[in-house]
């Protein structure tokens, strides 16, 4: 087998091998928007809410860092979803969760590509969420544990909740839509194959 043959096959076995999504074993940073717009809170509101961390689904594999934790839902503050409990799954970042069971919070889910209700298996990427203290809004470990709202980071949980309030309610709004899967799934083979043509062709006889 020649050297130029053996490139292509690599090269389209690398291809492949990236249009399939795999599983992350190492935590990653955190790498989507800015500071003041995190969590897309200014694109608007699906769902704002107030309640308690009542469980902490625990990790085997990582000692007191929970995959996983149930927020019961006490108040409604903008959005039509009749959830009384939410779910939010522990995403490949390297911070956790910042809010603990037992803890008290206000969480907020923006108009995010993608994420939309029954909110299933929703990670901490798309759920902002502060932890309430008698009043006051008490920062956590990570640069997220504190959300920024209309560019700015509140304090206390009354300036917290007019904030949230005065931001656009799009509950009814359409769904952002997420590109379609199978998009990528056809373009990477198929600039496999356009490198392994044009290698092919510039082969000397």
């Amino acid at each position: 087998m020649s050297s130029v043959r053996r490139g292509v096959i690599a090269i389209g076995f690398a291809i492949a091998l990236l249009a399939i999504p795999g599983t992350a074993y190492a935590c990653e940073p955190y790498t989507f928007g800015d500071e003041e717009d995190w969590f897309r809170l200014s694109d608007g509101l699906q769902w704002s809410f107030a309640g308690v961390v009542t469980d902490e689904i625990s990790n085997p594999e990582i000692p007191d860092r929970p995959q996983a934790v149930d927020l019961r839902i006490d108040e409604t503050l903008i959005g039509r979803v009749s959830l009384a409990r939410l779910r939010v799954v522990q995403d490949a970042g390297c911070d956790g969760f910042w809010y603990r069971q037992g803890d008290r919070v206000i969480a907020a889910i923006g108009r995010m590509r993608g994420v939309r209700p029954p909110f299933e298996d929703i990670t901490n990427y798309a759920v902002a969420v502060w932890v309430i203290r008698d009043g006051v809004i008490v920062p956590g470990l990570g640069p997220h544990s504190r959300p920024w709202v209309a560019g700015q980071a509140p304090r206390t949980e009354r300036q917290l909740r007019a904030w949230l309030l005065a931001l656009p309610d799009t509950a009814t709004a359409p769904p952002v839509e997420s590109p379609p899967i199978w998009s990528w799934a056809v373009l990477l083979p198929a600039l496999g194959g356009a490198i392994g043509a044009a290698a092919v062709w510039r082969r000397p006889a």
